[in-house]
């Protein structure tokens, strides 16, 4: 992806992906670029999001294996403090969730074991983290397409306070009204 730090732009892994078709349920083998990458200890965090397709977190050991740990739609990886920390989720034809989970290297690395911190009752459109505030997790939502206009963004947003709990902040970026200059 565009959006991928040049030196990781050569990066695939090795995906399963389950389909149905007339001969019944199959699985296609195929490499893929990963959405995301963070480096995690000795190795690389790879994160995948196909949307209903699935998604899944590889990590990378620095001798080039990879090894599956989480099958969801990775949304964001950030690492804070040793801490790996995963968002994930899935909005796709009314099924919206989402959750959070929290990786330690455990035993030198050999037992990766991602811990869900918490569930979301969406999928983010956008995590950041700051030292202040901590990790902050906005929500879209388009509203006013029954009325035959484009359609306005809005957004809910979260602190993700004591490593577990949402607080509703105020949004700082609404995308329709800095389009329009209104």
């Amino acid at each position: 992806p565009p959006s991928l730090p040049s030196e990781y732009s050569q990066i695939r892994y090795r995906v399963n992906i389950a389909s149905h078709g007339e001969s019944g349920s199959c699985v296609r083998k195929v490499q893929r670029a990963p959405e995301h990458v963070a480096k995690f200890h000795s190795g690389l965090l790879l994160g995948g999001d196909r949307g209903e397709w699935g998604g899944e977190l590889v990590f990378r050991d620095g001798s080039g294996i990879d090894k599956v740990i989480l099958e969801e739609n990775v949304v964001a990886i950030h690492v804070i403090d040793e801490k790996a920390y995963v968002f994930t989720g899935l909005s796709h034809m009314g099924n919206h969730f989402g959750s959070i989970h929290r990786l330690d290297a455990e035993n030198g690395m050999t037992a990766l074991n991602p811990s869900r911190i918490t569930k979301l009752d969406d999928r983010p459109t956008e995590v950041v983290y700051d030292e202040k505030m901590g990790f902050r997790l906005r929500f879209g939502e388009v509203a006013g397409l029954d009325s035959g206009s484009i359609g306005r963004v809005r957004y809910q947003c979260f602190s993700l306070t004591d490593q577990k709990n949402l607080a509703e902040i105020a949004c700082s970026l609404d995308v329709a009204q800095e389009a329009t200059g209104q």
